[in-house]
C-alpha cells in the first residue's frame, strides 16, 4: 500500500484516480490523498506522468510508501528571498536583512 499526497491540486487528484482504475489498480481518494493497494506505485506513479504527458510534475519519495506528485516550484515562484552569501532562504526582505549580519553584512548589532 502507497499514500500519494497531491500537494492540494484536486484535479491531479481525480486525474490520477481516474487514470488509476482505468487501469485495474486498486486506489482511494480522501481529499487529496490517494491511496493504492499496490506494492509497485513508484513505478505507477511514472507510467501515469508519462502517459499523461506530465513532464513539469515530479515524484517526491518521502518515505517507501509515501509519495507527493507536484510542479517544483522556485523559491522565487512562492515569495521567498534568499541570501547570496550561503543560499538561505527567508520569507521576507526583513529576516534576511537581519541574518545578513552573521556575513558581515546589513545592519550592524545594537551595542
Amino acid at each position: 500500500m502507497a499514500l500519494v499526497d497531491c500537494a492540494h491540486d484536486g484535479e491531479l487528484a481525480s486525474e490520477l484516480l481516474s487514470y488509476l482504475i482505468k487501469s485495474g489498480h486498486q486506489a482511494t481518494l480522501d481529499v487529496d490523498i490517494i491511496t493504492i493497494n499496490e506494492k509497485n506505485a513508484k513505478n505507477i506513479l511514472v507510467s501515469f506522468l508519462k502517459d499523461t504527458k506530465k513532464q513539469d510534475y515530479f515524484i517526491l519519495e518521502s518515505d517507501t510508501n509515501i509519495f507527493v506528485v507536484a510542479k517544483l516550484a522556485s523559491l522565487d515562484q512562492i515569495g521567498f528571498v534568499k541570501c547570496e552569501f550561503c543560499g538561505k532562504a527567508f520569507s521576507n526582505e526583513e529576516k534576511l536583512d537581519s541574518h545578513k549580519i552573521v556575513h558581515g553584512q546589513g545592519m550592524p548589532p545594537v551595542n
